[in-house]
């Protein structure tokens, strides 16, 4: 059977238009789940504060191939000047509807990855890699467990070596936990947000399938996010608030928050570490990852923070570390 996924929309009338997006909610009967509290300002900065936050290289450190990274999601702007370069293909798996996301969503998604520098002043973390664009999920926020995992097959058929699943739902469904382990278990970085439930610490799925990278959010101040899901399924944090990034939108940029905007971060430092180490097994880079997470909140792994908020720089020394004492041997 085929789940419908719902979504709502609220707008505000501040300064600010406040997008609650629940993009997917993989079952029927339960009470709809609003999966990313997404916030577009007007006027935003340009600021992107979390690029430095989280240790991403001021240049590019590719030493071999670009590494693919899929993202699953609800289309993207193919014509984005900063990111037309950056896209390796396209796949619309919920036609007719169109590939071009009306929320801005995927595009913001994409653009925290790998955006190339331009006239607006934003990048992405990960300038090298290369990106898979699969649409799963309409314009108008629907799909089902049956689009999301064939997504996920299809990104592993064309050779995506890590997977960024910015939306997810509270439900546990056996098309997508199939799908994922299959991805798993070809070699694949598969990263999910969190989850933006405050009220209780139910797991989020995908998020919370065994070997899935689990991203949750903070603020500028390292602290939890306000909105930020917690449990014992939360792996690493990244920043969520106050995210600059692309979009579909006339002025082609927006400042958004939600666990959303976190896991693209660690998609695209997973998407570094497998281009300056291509040998390194997916399980090795997510270790690597978590090991090297700069620690917050109480001391080790806890169920806001998990192991911590990502550190780029210091995953990569790890890795060069490991390198030196293997050779050493």
């Amino acid at each position: 059977m085929n789940h419908p996924l719902h979504s709502k929309v609220w707008c505000g009338l501040s300064l600010s238009i406040a997008v609650a997006l629940g993009y997917l909610f993989f079952s029927a009967g339960q009470s709809p789940f609003v999966q990313a509290q997404i916030t577009v300002q007007r006027t935003p900065s340009t600021d992107q504060w979390f690029l430095e936050r989280v240790g991403a290289p001021a240049i590019s450190t590719q030493r071999s191939a670009p590494v693919l990274v899929a993202v699953i999601d609800d289309g993207v702007d193919r014509d984005e000047p900063q990111l037309k370069d950056q896209i390796a293909g396209v796949i619309n798996i919920v036609a007719p509807d169109p590939m071009r996301d009306r929320s801005g969503h995927g595009t913001h998604t994409a653009a925290i990855i790998a955006a190339r520098p331009g006239v607006t002043g934003i990048r992405g973390v990960c300038i090298e890699c290369r990106l898979i664009i699969i649409k799963a999920i309409t314009n108008h926020g629907y799909g089902s467990d049956v689009t999301v995992a064939r997504a996920i097959d299809l990104a592993v058929e064309r050779g995506a070596r890590v997977l960024n699943l910015s939306i997810g739902g509270t439900a546990d469904t056996p098309a997508i936990r199939r799908a994922i382990a299959r991805a798993i278990a070809q070699d694949i970085v598969v990263v999910a947000a969190a989850g933006n439930q405050t009220d209780t610490e139910r797991p989020f799925y995908p998020a919370a399938y065994p070997g899935v990278i689990a991203v949750g959010a903070i603020d500028r101040f390292n602290h939890h996010a306000h909105f930020a899901s917690s449990g014992a399924y939360i792996d690493i944090v990244a920043p969520g608030v106050d995210i600059v990034s692309l979009d579909s939108s006339p002025r082609g940029y927006s400042s958004m928050q939600g666990t959303s905007t976190a896991a693209p971060q660690v998609s695209a430092a997973a998407g570094l570490l497998r281009a300056q180490f291509p040998h390194e097994s997916a399980a090795r880079i997510r270790t690597a990852l978590l090991v090297s997470a700069t620690d917050l909140g109480p001391r080790g792994h806890d169920h806001r923070y998990g192991a911590g908020l990502l550190n780029i720089t210091s995953a990569i020394s790890y890795l060069r570390q490991q390198r030196v004492r293997a050779i050493a041997r």
